[in-house]
């Protein structure tokens, strides 16, 4: 059967016959050529092995699974990501039908290790908000991103719907402090990942 996976849904994809299986998020899927998108950082072996795979080669795709942003809805929305953890987001961000507003708080350890960071800036302006922990670019401090962060920058934050993807602690501390501060944790949604 071919594989139709719907928005912020996830595939495992293994290389060759035997081996692991490791989770990749979907970008993009195209009902009418069946192409699936995935995004991902060269990070360890498994992914050295995929940035070397040729047009031509043979990879085993499972899924989709997951319904992490089935609950989005018309209400604005936040985005918050750790690293790679942007990618569930990227095609709803960088859709220019989507008539929701829409913010992106997206933390990295350093400005090269932002994907799709020019598009998102493009797509968003002001409502893209970067932050760096070990090296941020001129004119800006390396720092954590906090919850204060959000509360201090969205309108109406308690309004707005929360999707959140990214190292476990990070995403603990963020809801924390969000329902803390008045967001109902029922408009929070976290899938965590681990490296």
């Amino acid at each position: 059967n071919a594989l139709a996976p719907k928005t912020g849904q996830y595939v495992y994809l293994k290389l060759g016959t035997t081996g692991e299986d490791h989770p990749f998020s979907v970008l993009d899927y195209d009902d009418k050529t069946g192409a699936i998108s995935l995004g991902y950082k060269t990070y360890g072996p498994f992914t050295q092995k995929m940035s070397q795979l040729k047009p031509d080669d043979t990879v085993r795709l499972s899924g989709s699974f997951g319904e992490f942003t089935a609950e989005i809805d018309q209400r604005n929305t936040v985005f918050v990501a750790g690293g790679i953890g942007v990618t569930p987001f990227i095609s709803r961000l960088l859709d220019e039908n989507d008539q929701r507003t829409q913010w992106l708080f997206y933390a990295n350890k350093t400005p090269a290790t932002s994907a799709f960071s020019v598009p998102l800036r493009q797509a968003l302006g002001k409502r893209y908000q970067a932050f760096y922990d070990q090296e941020a670019p001129a004119g800006q401090t390396a720092r954590r991103m906090n919850a204060d962060d959000i509360i201090n920058t969205v309108p109406n934050f308690t309004e707005c719907h929360y999707f959140m993807c990214g190292p476990s602690q990070m995403m603990s501390d963020l809801k924390s402090g969000l329902v803390a501060a008045g967001v109902p944790s029922s408009r929070i949604f976290i899938e965590e990942f681990v490296i």
